[in-house]
């Protein structure tokens, strides 16, 4: 995973824009081309815009949408346009910055993991073996840094409306197609390719947070401490370094974490209950 000089030109451009809005937890320095942690004490605005307006204001753009579909409201064909716009806008917008910051992470992952191996080519100092360490402890430091429970029950709540909208749309879009007007059925097939895609996109770079840091714990680091010759030293001392993972939580309650098996699981779970839906539900 490399972080190509393009990606970087985009930090730079998004920094631009963002310095006219709120602080964010991370700011990017143009110039010393590092992120520089805000205190908490000056994220409320930051807080309060994206975990309490944004959320209530997807809320009210599905509601238009929802009412619109069913017959409830009939909005005009602008504000219908605009409230779309919005809410693509909102979730492209969590998509986005969640994509570079997984890149992100992972890249920092990717340099631990090839430090080691080249370390392993040769005899393996205390103080290169130090250097490793020292490296996979700053990748912790820097999630730690994150919100992370409320990013991790952002995670839980995606992936269960991505459940939620891959059945709901898949039924729709199998069952229901003559009996919705094609003007708003149109809508249904779209999404149900749309979802899994974006899914496909977010969920793999979230797992391979939890793998890379694997990766490091079990084989990089295995390898080194073989040939170190303070292998008690350091032994203890990875056994009382964290393991870099993410979970999917509510309420700080972690329900899960996300590796390899959590995608399979996922996938089938999805088509496990869309069929289980079509079997079940009767559309007449």
């Amino acid at each position: 995973m490399v972080v190509t000089p393009l990606m970087w030109k985009s930090i730079d451009n998004s920094n631009i824009a963002f310095s006219y809005l709120w602080q964010r937890p991370f700011e990017w320095d143009i110039k010393a081309r590092k992120f520089i942690v805000t205190p908490r004490n000056k994220l409320i605005p930051f807080f309060l815009v994206n975990f309490v307006l944004l959320p209530m204001n997807n809320i009210f753009c599905l509601i238009i949408l929802g009412g619109h579909l069913f017959g409830v409201i009939s909005p005009s064909f602008i504000n219908l346009v605009i409230t779309t716009i919005i809410l693509a806008l909102s979730f492209a917008n969590v998509i986005s910055h969640s994509t570079v910051l997984m890149h992100l992470v992972l890249s920092c992952i990717d340099h631990v993991v090839l430090d080691g191996r080249q370390l392993a080519r040769g005899t393996v100092r205390s103080s290169e073996l130090s250097r490793n360490l020292h490296g996979y402890v700053q990748i912790q430091v820097l999630l730690s840094q994150l919100p992370l429970a409320a990013f991790e029950t952002i995670v839980a709540s995606l992936m269960l409306l991505g459940l939620l909208v891959c059945v709901t749309f898949n039924y729709v879009t199998i069952k229901m197609r003559h009996i919705i007007p094609i003007t708003f059925y149109v809508y249904f097939p779209s999404v149900s390719v749309l979802t899994p895609i974006v899914i496909r996109i977010m969920l793999p770079k979230t797992v391979a947070i939890f793998e890379g840091g694997r990766v490091i714990r079990d084989t990089v680091w295995t390898t080194l401490l073989g040939l170190s010759s303070e292998k008690k030293y350091f032994k203890r001392k990875m056994k009382g370094i964290g393991e870099i993972a993410f979970y999917a939580s509510f309420f700080q309650y972690r329900l899960y974490r996300l590796q390899n098996s959590t995608k399979a699981t996922f996938y089938a779970v999805i088509i496990d209950r869309t069929i289980t839906a079509l079997l079940s539900i009767d559309s007449s």
